[in-house]
């Protein structure tokens, strides 16, 4: 049996040829992604002699431990000796990434918990015979902590909750699995289970109608009136729900903590204020113009934040210069072509670049999984030469979607890049000396990924254009709006 055991020593770095002890963990915003242990180092005990700790595949626990910190691209950073280790396709090469990486260096005093697998014996000294004294000559580290007391408690603490929890494992029944653990992950973001904002907006509109109807006789009755009449006619103009961008199967639509606070804010606010509009018989002009404040302006910062990451990559698509293909190399910019792929997949019955399923919890809204369909680079043919593509490269929308009924209560929606069709890309262009390959290459550049947006036979970078300045219409005409109610409501003021 396998002995554990916790020592304590001074830590030296091992000579040449031999791994250096080193953690690395990949972070991305507040995420982390993947971490990485590898190497050894020799561990000169306090009570004597020499072992060797290695470092586990997986689950090494380091208290105090200081890190060094590398920020950058992914596509930066991979190459680097301290990424080794860690899969090149952890995260999209664009991605903005911290390594945090931890080392052990001559002379660190520090305190080592986990399991001795190989021993030595020293042969006794002096003229008495003794037996020859055991000891642990290599092991294998399941936490480490560095030489600071607050951190060797919590170490302690730490391998008492491991023993005690070994122990229930042994008198209890293996726990039977979650079916519903994957909402429960907290490191899952909130999920989009809301309805859309428009309807949330034109329900609470109505009731301002209604209520301004039965005040009719009240001066602030007309103004409120023009408002709400401003708001549906925002609400239920003809408008073109803008394509979610995907990163291989994951989606930008993220609802964010700050967009949820927004929202609460938005609807709660306007509807507690109301509920005392319904009861005053002589409402207060002061009043009036702080609701309709809360109203509009939080309206406008809620569709401000509704997915604002999807609509700075159209943004950014229809801003970047056009290129001539023949001088595109080294140069950053948009360009125009027809997807084409030698080796397509099938999604939704439709011959496809790449694709995504994903597939929906249909009474909350809840994405329970995404599947990505690729096979490698595709291709986009441009009136003057083909460029190649690589899908871990980019962001890519498309018009063509489709939604089918899986089951009771769930769905699935297909989205892809069709064979065929019509797309724009913004990105940095590259020589490409691959054999067989197109001359020029669409890659990222630092943390600015490749953009790609297709459609079947429409322009892609018109419809792009007119989803950008749908949004800016929007929120123009509510600060208009907001402006033009107050500068009545300070009117009112001033004559009442």
């Amino acid at each position: 049996m396998q002995e554990t055991l916790r020592i304590r020593g001074k830590a030296r770095v091992v000579a040449e040829g031999r791994t250096p002890f080193r953690r690395t963990t990949l972070v991305e915003g507040d995420k982390t992604i993947g971490a990485v242990d590898v190497g050894e180092f020799d561990l000169d005990m306090v009570d004597g002699g020499t072992v060797v700790v290695e470092a586990p595949k997986e689950r090494l626990r380091l208290f105090g431990a200081p890190a060094k910190v590398l920020r950058g691209a992914w596509s930066e950073l991979r190459d680097m000796p301290e990424a080794s280790g860690l899969a090149r396709n952890e995260v999209a090469p664009f991605s903005s990434v911290e390594l945090h990486v931890v080392t052990i260096e001559d002379g660190d005093r520090i305190e080592v918990y986990g399991t001795v697998f190989e021993e030595a014996f020293d042969e006794a000294t002096g003229t008495l015979r003794t037996a020859a004294v055991k000891r642990p000559s290599r092991m294998v580290a399941e936490m480490i902590a560095f030489d600071d007391a607050n951190e060797i408690r919590a170490m302690t603490v730490a391998i008492a909750d491991l023993k005690s929890e070994a122990k229930r494992e042994l008198v209890t029944k293996p726990a039977q699995p979650d079916k519903d653990a994957r909402s429960k992950d907290p490191t899952r973001p909130l999920p989009a289970a809301w309805t859309p904002i428009g309807i949330g907006v034109a329900i609470i509109a109505a009731h301002v109608l209604w209520i301004a109807n039965a005040h009719a006789n009240e001066v602030w009755s007309i103004e409120l009136m023009a408002v709400c009449w401003a708001v549906v006619a925002f609400v239920f103009r003809p408008t073109r729900e803008a394509p979610d961008f995907f990163n291989r199967e994951k989606s930008t639509r993220e609802m964010s903590g700050v967009n949820f606070t927004i929202g609460v804010f938005l609807f709660a606010t306007p509807e507690m204020m109301l509920g005392w509009y319904s009861e005053s018989t002589s409402p207060a002009p002061t009043a009036f113009l702080i609701v309709t404040f809360v109203f509009l302006i939080g309206w406008f910062f809620m569709i401000l934040r509704w997915r604002s990451h999807t609509y700075l990559l159209y943004a950014r698509m229809i801003g970047a210069p056009r290129v001539a293909i023949s001088e595109a190399s080294g140069k950053s910019g948009t360009c125009t072509g027809v997807v084409s792929d030698p080796t397509p997949v099938q999604v939704a019955g439709r011959q496809a670049a790449i694709g995504v399923v994903t597939e929906f919890e249909t009474r909350q809204g809840n994405e329970t999984s995404a599947k990505f369909f690729g096979n490698g680079t595709f291709v986009i043919d441009t009136s003057e030469a083909a460029i190649s593509v690589d899908p871990s490269e980019c962001m890519w929308a498309s018009s063509e979607e489709e939604r089918h009924e899986t089951m009771v209560f769930r769905h699935s929606v297909s989205r892809w890049i069709p064979v065929g069709g019509k797309i724009a890309a913004c990105g940095r262009y590259v020589n490409y000396t691959k054999k067989g390959a197109p001359p020029l290459r669409l890659v990222s550049e630092g943390t600015f990924p490749v953009i790609l947006f297709a459609t079947h036979d429409m322009d892609p970078l018109r419809l792009a254009t007119r989803i950008v300045w749908q949004r800016r219409i929007t929120l123009i005409g509510i600060l208009a709006v907001t402006v033009a109610v107050a500068a009545v409501s300070a009117l009112r003021v001033q004559v009442w």
